[in-house]
């Protein structure tokens, strides 16, 4: 499959299956993910974060329903691995960089 076949077939899943995905299949993603571009090599301000233990991924549920305030909401949509990005929130005159670079490994 082509590059931009491959992006123009691409769509949003909220329906999951409760299967585990295989470990390469994971270190596929991950690798992906640390092919973005990141703006001034700042690697370091980001981190990507791997939750595959119900138990977690039931309390990141809960929290976020109590956030949202809806009472039974599920934001993992029942996935049974969820990688959270996150970046520093840094100050000064690019203080964005470390959320466009987390933006650029979310997009891969």
């Amino acid at each position: 499959m082509q590059t931009m076949e491959a992006i123009a077939q691409r769509q949003s899943c909220r329906a999951y299956t409760p299967e585990q995905i295989t470990e390469p299949e994971l270190t596929a993603v991950l690798q992906a993910a640390n092919a973005a571009p990141v703006g001034l090599a700042k690697y370091h301000e980001v981190k990507l974060t791997v939750v595959q233990d119900k138990a977690m991924l039931e309390r990141i549920d809960a929290a976020g329903a109590a956030y949202f305030n809806k009472p039974g909401a599920c934001p993992t949509y029942g996935a049974p691995t969820l990688i959270i990005v996150s970046a520093i929130a840094p100050t000064g005159p690019r203080h964005i960089t470390p959320h466009c670079n987390a933006a650029c490994i979310v997009e891969n």
